[in-house]
């Protein structure tokens, strides 16, 4: 049993945390174990107020939420749990029945962007800018889109703006409910004296459901709900494997040539589900210029909703061998059919030659294929993004849906690649050391396409297609394969043993593990039509090209702990558009852990993450949309974070 709790320096963010494992014998040499933990964590803020929201404020509007209309931080964490079992029980004969598998769900709430009273389009102010007044009885003789604004009191019963029922605009807080549940059964043994097979089934599926409160559906009106179900993600696979192995004897090899083959079906499915009714319909208020659906991520409607299949099925051989005591080969092939996207082979060749008995140099060189998801092809979702400095409704649609095609969407293909890997392995005493250099070429990559404004004379070009709420969305994106990216990285890890540390502390064990690596992408190639400039950067540079970390860890008798430097390199990042570009600087982190292991078995842990309470650059427009620190940063932004477990072997 193991039971934590923590604390960000800041105060908040308490995260607390309990997990047990238990171990029970079955029969003779078989097994079962059972896992399970629970974990809560509060909610993080590092924002400031907006410069729109401080004006609204000191204007003398009370109604604006505190501290922070717009929050950014992590989201608050409940409900979080997970089992898992793993068993397996020898049958007579030397067969082994196993099964393993998971069930898990989390509840994670937080807020997106705030709506300003005075400026949230389809909401308060029409698309061009004007007042969104609507009159509840056209056939009387009151104007009230001629009244003043703020509306006189005793016009309000006949008159009616979302300033009534929400006057210090609103930030919906969005809720993502996740279940996933998957196991896996099957059966392993011996074929002969020397081969063995594993004949395995495998299931899973996974729940995403997204609810949103605090806000509206404005084309309802004053009849319109704030808080809204809209709908599931489902992600279901069933892979059903055949593996065997054996070695054959009598080749001119200086061992055995070592044979695997197998076969694989797979099936995946993907399906939406529909939201609340009041999460998507169009109410009397779009003749007017009212937005339709919840406000911040639309339902998902009966048009929206669906269920769709794919599957596939491959074989594969893996030849391999000693050739000479200082030469290892190895071939491996597969061919797989696809039922959307076709056939393909690919194949492997790897080498790994001993020079010395601690030296040695390896490579190998191949090629890939990956199909799109189903998810890929069929999602469909409308939500509110920031770009070019303001909130815009944009939706993310299938390529083959009418409105995709017009933009130039085109049905997916599959990715293909090729990898060429070297590298050395060495071990010398106390040190041991491993360092590769890699090389992906990717064609035809998938990617979402840059969201171009969708004009009125797109929409006359569509009509009603079913795919997008006419008369809402600005701007469409799809994923189609835009791109050629070519990357190359470097790996290294170094792990020794420390005798002089060791001396220096009086005794115990010491040693020093460096991990690093060095990736680089480039768009070698794109659709300059589809794939826009933020899309290109934030292939090429959205991530720190260099990252490493390097721990130090001892224990002597009962104690034992570590201290570690964590490091991560520039990157660029893209605050609501383009022109609103930033480089953060390099950060360096140190994260140290000390426990000790009382005589009864207690283990008591006491550590820090984020020890120096360090934080990336601060964003340059923090105070347009409230984001104090860079919100794609590597090491994060909730700055020191310290906490405290136990734990207890029965």
């Amino acid at each position: 049993m193991k039971p934590s709790g923590a604390r960000t320096y800041a105060g908040d963010g308490d995260e607390y945390q309990i997990s047990g494992n238990v171990g029970l014998p079955q029969g003779g040499s078989g097994f079962a174990n059972l896992s399970a933990e629970w974990r809560q964590a509060g909610p993080t803020s590092r924002s400031v107020q907006r410069h729109d929201v401080a004006a609204l404020v000191a204007a003398g509007n009370p109604h604006v939420r505190r501290p922070h209309a717009q929050v950014w931080g992590r989201p608050d964490i409940s409900d979080d749990w997970k089992l898992l079992f793993n068993l397996g029980i020898e049958r007579p004969g030397g067969a082994t029945v196993y099964a393993f598998g998971n069930h898990a769900r989390r509840v994670g709430t937080g807020g997106w962007f705030f709506r300003h009273p005075d400026t949230r389009r389809g909401v308060y102010v029409s698309s061009s800018g004007d007042r969104l007044v609507h009159d509840r009885d056209s056939g009387d003789d009151l104007d009230c889109a001629a009244l003043p604004d703020p509306l006189p009191l005793a016009a309000t019963e006949a008159c009616f703006e979302f300033r009534h029922l929400l006057p210090g605009g609103f930030t919906p807080q969005f809720t993502g409910t996740t279940s996933d549940v998957a196991g896996t059964f099957g059966v392993r043994g011996m074929l002969g004296s020397d081969g063995s097979y594993d004949l395995s089934f495998a299931a899973g599926r996974n729940r995403f459901e997204y609810f949103v409160a605090d806000t509206v559906n404005p084309s309802l009106l004053w009849a319109t709900p704030t808080a809204f179900d809209l709908g599931a993600y489902v992600q279901t696979e069933q892979v059903a494997n055949l593996d065997l192995s054996w070695p054959v004897e009598g080749a001119a090899f200086a061992s055995p040539l070592f044979a695997a083959a197998g076969a694989e079906w797979r099936r995946e499915s993907f399906a939406i589900e529909v939201g609340d009714d009041a999460s998507w319909e169009r109410g009397p208020g779009v003749a007017q210029g009212f937005d339709v659906g919840a406000n911040g991520f639309q339902g998902f409607s009966p048009v929206s909703a669906g269920e769709w299949s794919q599957s596939s099925y491959g074989v594969y051989l893996d030849l391999e061998a000693d050739v000479r005591p200082d030469l290892t080969l190895a071939v491996r092939g597969r061919a797989e059919r696809h039922h959307a996207f076709g056939g393909t082979t690919d194949l492997m060749t790897s080498v790994l030659y001993r020079l010395t008995d601690g030296f040695g140099v390896r490579g190998a060189v191949g090629t890939g294929f990956r199909a799109p998801t189903v998810g890929q092809q069929n999602v469909r979702k409308t939500s509110t993004i920031l770009t070019d400095g303001r909130l815009r409704e944009d939706a993310t649609i299938p390529p083959t849906c009418p409105e995709a095609v017009l933009l130039g969407g085109q049905p997916l293909g599959s990715e293909e690649s090729l990898t060429v890997t070297g590298g050395l392995v060495a071990g010398f005493g106390p040190l041991t050391l491993t360092a590769d250099y890699f090389a992906i070429d990717l064609r035809d990559r998938l990617a979402l396409s840059k969201p171009p404004r969708f004009s009125e004379a797109d929409w006359a070009a569509v009509g009603a297609s079913g795919c997008l709420p006419a008369g809402q969305v600005e701007r469409v994106r799809y994923f189609g394969n835009f791109t050629r990216t070519r990357t190359r990285g470097v790996d290294l890890v170094a792990d020794v043993d420390v005798p002089a540390a060791t001396a220096i502390v009086g005794g115990g064990e010491t040693a020093f593990v460096f991990a690093g690596n060095w990736t680089a992408t480039q768009v070698v190639e794109h659709d300059p039509a589809t794939l826009g400039e933020r899309e290109i950067v934030e292939i090429e540079d959205g991530f720190p090209r260099c990252r490493f970390n390097a721990t130090v860890r001892h224990r002597r008798e009962r104690w034992s702990g570590y201290v570690r430097l964590n490091y991560f390199g520039p990157y660029t990042e893209f605050h609501g558009g383009v022109t609103r570009r930033f480089r953060p600087g390099a950060e360096v982190t140190l994260d140290v852990e000390a426990s000790y292991r009382t005589p009864a078995g207690l283990v008591l842990s006491v550590g820090a993450e984020n020890l120096l309470d360090a934080y990336p650059d601060v964003n340059p427009w923090a105070r347009v949309w409230g984001a104090k620190y860079p919100e794609s940063s590597p090491m994060g932004f909730r700055g020191g974070f310290y906490y405290a477990r136990v734990r207890y072997a029965f």
